[in-house]
């Protein structure tokens, strides 16, 4: 948050360790006391080599986690850490699950802006804005879910975003025929959208216990 304050904690990192995965990127533990916090808490101070070969000293990430919960959330991720060297697996463990964020939570909130047209829909009542954030997450959510089950089939779904989703996916038009007893029997879609065919595919395993009649055509 604080350029200056994450170059001036740097200084204290008696050792910089050098990024396997990215030469100019080095990190090391900050050996300074941590004062402003209500419970002990590992530092790890991060810098990366700029083009005009001088060091940026932007980031201090911060970790309340022991190294065994550290090394359980990567192996959930799927994150393979290994150093020679133990003091540099154990930093690597907290700095490879930094790289994991990627921005998540303001990419998921950006997402949701765009896609889901969330960025003015302020009510006067606090009832009314609760139940329309409420309603956010619920659209939010079930576009991941649907995300999730597509992806396990086509790999394509699994980089759309939020906007990507509603617009390309979403919208594609077609028809549902539907049984005398009101349940659907088959659903058609509109071959000449760009991600029917794909949708199709991966509707077919995902609906698979439904027995539904999957097809393309012009509608």
């Amino acid at each position: 948050f604080s350029g200056t304050r994450a170059r001036l904690l740097s200084q204290t990192v008696k050792h910089w360790y050098v990024d396997p995965q990215d030469p100019a990127r080095q990190f090391g533990w900050i050996t300074a006391q941590a004062r402003d916090y209500d419970r002990p808490v590992l530092r790890i101070g991060v810098r990366a080599r700029k083009n005009n070969g001088q060091w940026a000293y932007s980031t201090v990430l911060v970790a309340a986690l022991s190294l065994e919960q550290a090394r359980q959330m990567c192996q959930q991720a799927g994150l393979t850490v290994h150093d020679d060297d133990p003091h540099v697996e154990e930093i690597l463990t907290y700095l490879r699950l930094y790289d994991q964020r990627g921005g998540g939570i303001e990419t998921s909130f950006r997402g949701d802006k765009s896609g889901l047209g969330v960025i003015k829909r302020s009510k006067k009542r606090v009832a009314a804005q609760q139940m329309v954030t409420l309603l956010g997450s619920l659209a939010h959510n079930v576009l991941i879910w649907f995300r999730r089950g597509l992806a396990a089939t086509s790999e394509q779904f699994a980089r759309y975003g939020i906007k990507r989703l509603v617009r390309d996916v979403c919208q594609i038009s077609g028809k549902l025929r539907l049984a005398p007893d009101g349940h659907v029997q088959a659903l058609t879609l509109n071959c000449r959208a760009p991600a029917a065919g794909a949708l199709l595919h991966a509707l077919r395993s995902l609906l698979a216990p439904l027995h539904l009649a999957l097809n393309l055509d012009q509608t």
